[in-house]
Formats: C-alpha cells, structure tokens, sequence
C-alpha cells in the first residue's frame, strides 16, 4: 500500500505546516487544498493568524517552547462558537505537524454539566435534599454535596455499614427491613428516621425514598433533612394550638371563610351560635348547609357585599337562628393580601342578648319612671285639691263663725260642715299613712277571731243610716255567710272594716241608682268578701291599674269623682298582707264587682278569755271608787296652743276641772301634790318625751288612768303608748264623741 494511501485512511486529519508561510505543505484533509492560502484561513476562515502572543502564532509558540504540545481552541462568535482541540509537534525547518479535533458537543455538554451540577448542588442546599446510589454488589454508597452535608461525611463514597451506624440504634434494623422489602419488590422505601452526624454530633430527622434499578442492581434515592421542618410545624401546631385555645376562650364567635364563603376556622362560640355539636360540623360548609333559607340568603348578601365588593359589614344586629331570645352584633371584614385582592373575610358575633335587655330594660324603666313622676305630680295635685278642699270649709267656716256675723240658727250647721270637712281631710291622711306603711312593708297585722257576719251585718247598719239620703234610689243589700260554723275567722278585723269601708264608699260614689250589694262566701279554707253595685262599671284595660297607688279610672282636672286614689291601693296592699288577693269583675254600664280573699286561719278554740283582756283593761278596773263629777279633776301634758284650748273647751262641755301643763316634770310635780282622777298625755313634749313621762307617773301613781293622745298615728306608736304603760290610746284629731267614750271608761259616770 503506498504511503498516501495510508494517510488518506487515518481518522485524524493532519497538517504539515510552514509557519513562515503560514501556509498548509501537506494533509489528508480533502476540504484543504496545500499551498493554497494561510492556515488558519483554510482551517478556520480567519483573516488573522490564531492567538497571536508576542507577534507569535500557536504553532509558533510550541515551537518557542521546544517540545510537543496540546491545545484547545475557541472559535466564532459568542452564540455560535465551536471548540477545537490540537496536538502540535514541532518536525524542524520552522515546520510543524498539527492534527485537530472538533470538539465544541463535548464542551458544551461539560459545561452544561457543570452548570446543572452546580444548579443540583445549590437546590439539594438550600431544600436540605441530596441524592445517593447503593452498589449493592458493593455494597458501597455514593453521595451529591448534599446528600453528605445531611448525614454529615465528607468523603463522596462510604459503605452501607458506615452509614447504617450513622442511623440512631432504634432505627437500624427497620431501615434494613425495608431495603430488603424494596429491592425483594414487596414495598416502596418511604421512611423517616433519625441520625447523629458524625461530624457534630448533632441528631437530625430524615425522611428518605428509594427505588431498586434491577438491571444494575443499584438503589437510587433522595434524602430529605426535614429537622427545620418539623419543628416549623411543631411551632405551627404549637401556635395554631395558642390560636385555638385562644379563639375559643374569646365568649364572641369568630370565624374565617373563604372565596367559595365555606367556612375554614371557627371557634366554640361560633359553633354553638350554628347549633353545631363540634367544630369538625362546621367547618367546609357554607351558610345554605347550616341555615335555614332565608337566613342562609340573607347571611349570603353580607358576604358577597364583603367579598365581592371588599366592604366591610360593621356592628349589625341580628336575631340568632333558632332563639329569638339571643341577639347577635356580627362585623364582617374581607381579607386581603398585600397586592388588595380578597382571599375571604373574617366575621365576629357580639352576644349583646344582656346588652340589649338591658337597654329595654333601662327604656322601660325610663318609661316607668316616666309615668311615676306623672302619677306622683297628678297624685299631689289631687291630694292637694283632696286637702284644700275641707280645709276651705274648715277655714272658711271658721273664719264666718269668728267675725260674729252669724245667725244662731247657722252655727249648728256650719259647725256640721266642719265637722264632716275635717273627717274627710282625716280620711285623705290616714290613706296616706297606709299606704306609706304598706311601701315601706310596716303594716302591723292584728289577729283576732271574729264573726264575719258581724261585721257584715255591723257596715249594713252603717251605711244605711250614712247613706240614707242616696237609699231611694239605690238597694243596699246584704249577704250573709249561711254556715254559721263557716262564718268564723281570724284575721284582721279593723283591716277588714276598713277594706268594705273603701269598696262601699266607691260603690256608692259610682252608683247613682240601681243596687250595692255586700257579702262574703267561704270556699277552700278561704273566706271570699264582695261588694257589688250596677255602678258606671270599669273599662277592663284598667281593671289592674287601679290597684296601684296612685291611680283611677278618671284621671286629671276633668275627672267627674274625687278621692285620693289610694282607696284601692291600700285594699290590695292589706290584702296581701293577710295572705290574699283581690280582684274586680267589670263592664262598662253594667256595674262592678270587687272581690277580696283571704284565709280564715280559724282554729276551734276557745278565745273568749283572750277576746276579755283588753276590754277589762279598757274597762280600767283598777278598784277606784266612784265619785262625783264635780271633783273629777283631768290634768293634761299638751304643749301646743291650739291643742290646750281644743281640751280646755271639751272638758268644760264635760263638766270637768282642767289643768294643763306644758313641761312634764311641771306635771309630774303637781301630780305629787294634788289629786287627779285622769291623765290625757301628748307624747311630743318639751324636754321629757309623754312616754317616758307615762312611765314615772303610772310608777308613783300605778292606780291613775292615763290615756295617750297624739298626732302619731301608726301601729307602732300605739304599742309604744301601751309599752310604756298608758290605759288607753287616742289618735288625733279627737272628736268629742271619742272623748267622751274613752273618759266614761274611766271616771265610771255617764255623761249626757
């Protein structure tokens, strides 16, 4: 074979060059035609010699260097360069043999390699990940950068067993186990465990997976250190678990939903407002699973507003589904990220149930207030017009019998009118005692046992003789308790007294013809008491307010009745306190009819011993002797002047001699040295009170009658006067029928 044959048929191409030419002697390159142009022309289309250094080309700088020598060459423009790889040697006479290689697909996979290498090698860093292979012929591992910074070994290889003791003891063994499952096919290998890294001795959480290559027997896997990860999600659990307990100690129900309004938190409240068992009911549910559906449409209006619009709902009230007793104050805002868009709203429910009861509550009694400053401003101009009004005659009267311009005949009247005046204005004080003890819960109760038809039969007698002039057109009747063993009670019977008293004075006030019809009945160890009329009758919306103070049926300047208003009033406060009640049965024209029960609390016993007590003490059996009206001396303690001559002109009428004192111990003093046969004692005196006198006197004097006279007026002042030793007891203001009765009682004669 000739020799240009064998050159032709070599895998490289060669060139011999002259280097002072420039130009290519000889080559195998069929694309070259030699002594044809300059080298790096012909080889790489350059108009320069290639990488001149020091005026010198490559070619020339290995012959510099005097021996053979490679190099690799970078040739085009930046996008589309091509790398070349040459081998020069140097064959004398300023000539050289130089082969080429084209190798710009190597270097560019290198590089790219590299490039992912080092990509791969940032990614493992910084997710905490690295790659290994298994030899399991081996049995040796191979590990990235990362994989070794994980378990912390330094060398790119180590074997299966140096890696198994890097695991902590308790997991070596199940590790292994699931190898063997993986490369037997029995399982994939996706494990957690623990290691303690050799180079710091620190313990860290791996999580790792596998698969088996069977045609090289080879494991590849990743590695995963997820020790910063769990304890990001112990932190997580941790605060979600603070977020939780928090939410759910907040009494308000708060609540998250999302862009599809299903709600994704919610606490405990929130769950009781949805009448939900437990949170996990609640939660991906949207208002049209929890609610009925018009509740469900109208809570969905709030949240399209809030999270399609981004307008918040602010402090609107709103009735809890399902108890129209609980009211809720619900604010819904959207939530948003930083660039404005809304991912969902937060919504808050305010229980404000106590809130708002209170408000009415306090509007009710803003109300009540209200109304009671009416009724006590249009209770004091009744009871001013109900005082005023005797008190004019009284002082008008008055003032006509004092001018001395009256004829005897009108004395006798005007004096009636007086008389019956200052009766009525004792009437409107009494009522405003009473029901002053009644507020105040002072009322004292005195038991006794009695026939109620006695006092039924006793008010018929009464009010017969009072009423007469009204009798003509009005029947007065009466109805008894049949059962005669029934007819017996214990109670009050004053209290009682005065309970008909009030009811018939109504009924004759309102009836002007017709009938009034009073009585009683006994039912369920209850004795009921009525009166009845064929009055004007009640509008049955007021049937219940006239019970309380200070109210009528008519109200106002305009109204056609007088009266203070307390008449009923006072019955329901007596009522109750006897352990009653009281009612009214009415219809407009067609008259009324009040009822009044209380228990009978009657017991068979003996009483009439009890009953004798007072009247023998009344009766002032003390062994006096009787003696004549002409030395009957009264002594009286009275301080106040118009009191001393109102006494002064009584006893005179009576025929008695009278002395008065205005100090006690003045009194007490004459006492000592005169005789006395009664004491009439005002308890508000200068210095000495009249109880404390009542006592010292009934001490030196036990057998002398002294009765206590005074403008206190209530149940505990009389027990007063009898506590402090007093035989008996008056009440001002005293008529002279009451001073009669009480001095007859004492000085034993008859007074016509």
């Amino acid at each position: 074979m000739r020799a240009e044959n064998i050159l032709e048929a070599l895998p490289l191409h060669f060139y011999v060059i002259d280097l002072k030419q420039k130009k290519i002697l000889q080559t195998n390159d069929p694309n070259v035609q030699p002594e044809n142009g300059t080298c790096f022309t012909q080889l790489f289309n350059k108009e320069l010699p290639c990488q001149v250094i020091n005026g010198q080309c490559l070619c020339e700088q290995v012959i510099a260097n005097g021996a053979q020598n490679r190099f690799l060459m970078e040739m085009g423009e930046k996008n589309n360069k091509k790398f070349f790889r040459a081998d020069v040697k140097n064959i004398g006479e300023d000539r050289v043999v130089a082969t080429y290689s084209d190798i710009t697909a190597e270097t560019i996979a290198a590089k790219e390699m590299k490039i992912n290498n080092r990509r791969l090698q940032r990614a493992e860093k910084l997710t905490f990940l690295g790659s290994w292979e298994i030899d399991l012929d081996t049995k040796m591992i191979y590990g990235t950068e990362g994989a070794r910074t994980i378990y912390g070994v330094k060398n790119r290889t180590i074997s299966l067993d140096g890696l198994i003791e890097i695991l902590l003891p308790e997991y070596r063994k199940p590790i292994l186990n699931e190898l063997s499952k993986l490369v037997e096919g029995k399982g994939n290998f996706n494990v957690n465990f623990k290691i303690k890294r050799p180079d710091n001795g620190e313990i860290r959480n791996i999580h790792a997976i596998a698969e088996y290559r069977e045609s090289k027997n080879m494991v590849f896997g990743v590695s995963h250190d997820i020790t910063e990860q769990l304890k990001t999600e112990k932190e997580v659990n941790e605060m979600n678990l603070l977020f939780s307990t928090l939410i759910d100690n907040i009494p308000d129900a708060i609540y998250m939903k999302d862009t599809n309004y299903r709600k994704i938190i919610a606490n405990k409240a929130d769950v009781i407002n949805c009448g939900a068992r437990s949170v996990d009911d609640i939660i991906g549910k949207t208002d049209d699973e929890l609610y009925p559906k018009e509740i469900a449409e109208k809570y969905n209006e709030d949240d399209r507003q809030v999270i399609e619009h981004g307008k918040a709902v602010v402090n609107r009230e709103e009735m809890l589904p399902g108890n129209p007793n609980r009211w809720i104050l619900t604010t819904k805002v959207p939530l948003k990220k930083s660039d404005g868009e809304v991912t969902g709203l937060v919504g808050i429910g305010h229980d404000i149930t106590l809130r708002k009861k209170m408000v009415e509550e306090l509007e009710e009694a803003r109300k009540k207030a209200e109304e009671s400053d009416r009724l006590k401003s249009l209770f004091l101009a009744n009871m001013s017009h109900e005082i005023r009004t005797p008190l004019n005659a009284i002082l008008g009267f008055s003032n006509i019998i004092c001018s001395g311009n009256i004829e005897p005949n009108d004395l006798n009247y005007f004096g009636k009118i007086i008389e019956n005046s200052g009766q009525r204005l004792t009437a409107v004080i009494d009522d405003i005692i009473d029901i002053s003890l009644i507020q105040s819960n002072q009322l004292k109760i005195d038991y006794s046992t009695f026939d109620i038809n006695e006092l039924l039969q006793e008010l018929h007698v009464v009010y017969k003789t009072q009423k007469a002039d009204k009798l003509s057109k009005i029947d007065l009747k009466l109805k008894l308790c049949l059962n005669e063993e029934s007819c017996m009670v214990r109670s009050d019977k004053n209290r009682l007294y005065q309970i008909f008293k009030n009811l018939l004075d109504n009924a004759f006030k309102f009836t002007e013809e017709g009938f009034i019809e009073l009585g009683c009945l006994v039912s369920n160890g209850e004795i009921v008491l009525f009166v009845k009329d064929s009055g004007v009758g009640i509008d049955p919306k007021k049937a219940t307010i006239i019970f309380e103070p200070f109210r009528q049926v008519e109200e106002g300047i305009s109204r056609k009745h007088e009266g203070s208003g307390l008449g009923l009033a006072i019955i329901s406060g007596i009522t109750e306190r006897l352990g009653g009640k009281a009612w009214v049965n009415s219809e407009p024209g067609k008259g009324s009819a009040f009822y009044v029960s209380v228990p009978r609390n009657f017991k068979d016993e003996k009483t009439s011993a009890e009953n004798g007590k007072l009247s023998n003490k009344a009766a002032g059996e003390n062994g006096k002797e009787k003696i004549s009206t002409s030395a009957k001396t009264i002594v009286s303690f009275e301080d106040d002047p118009a009191s001393i001559e109102y006494l002064k002109s009584v006893i005179k009428i009576l025929g008695f001699k009278h002395v008065n004192f205005m100090d006690a111990n003045e009194g007490i003093g004459y006492l000592k040295n005169n005789i006395a046969d009664l004491v009439l004692m005002d308890v508000q005196l200068p210095g000495m009170n009249g109880y404390d006198a009542t006592r010292i006197i009934k001490t030196e004097f036990p057998n002398l009658p002294v009765i206590i006279q005074t403008a206190y007026a209530m149940k505990g002042d009389r027990d007063k006067a009898f506590q402090a030793g007093c035989d008996d007891y008056l009440a001002k203001p005293v008529l002279l029928k009451d001073f009669k009765e009480k001095i007859n009682k004492f000085i034993d004669q008859s007074i016509n």
